[in-house]
């Protein structure tokens, strides 16, 4: 991933997540920064319940990561306080925080 690439990511999550409640990593194929290729995966991890609905933040992050880096394949994974899930356990050991540094 190009540090272009990076820049634009982080100028649309600051854009969108404009709370603090919010962590952004990145995990899977895109994890090795000086790697090419794959899907970009995004874990958004929450410390509250989002003030709006995930998918309406989702939506707005997207298009707004399209307009900064171009069309990819995003995959969004939410990690909400409070909420348990299997495939976030998995995870949990293979990330890297992009936002906020």
């Amino acid at each position: 991933m190009s540090e272009w690439e990076v820049r634009g990511l982080i100028n649309a999550f600051e854009s969108v997540l404009t709370d603090d409640i919010y962590k952004v990593f990145i995990f899977g194929s895109r994890l090795d920064l000086t790697g090419a290729g794959g899907d970009i995966d995004l874990l958004i991890e929450c410390s509250q319940t989002p003030p709006k609905a995930a998918t309406e933040i989702a939506r707005a992050l997207r298009l707004n990561i399209y307009d900064q880096i171009g069309e990819q394949k995003i995959d969004l994974v939410w990690d909400i306080l409070g909420k348990k899930d299997a495939f976030i356990d998995l995870i949990s050991d293979n990330k890297l925080l992009l936002w906020p540094k």
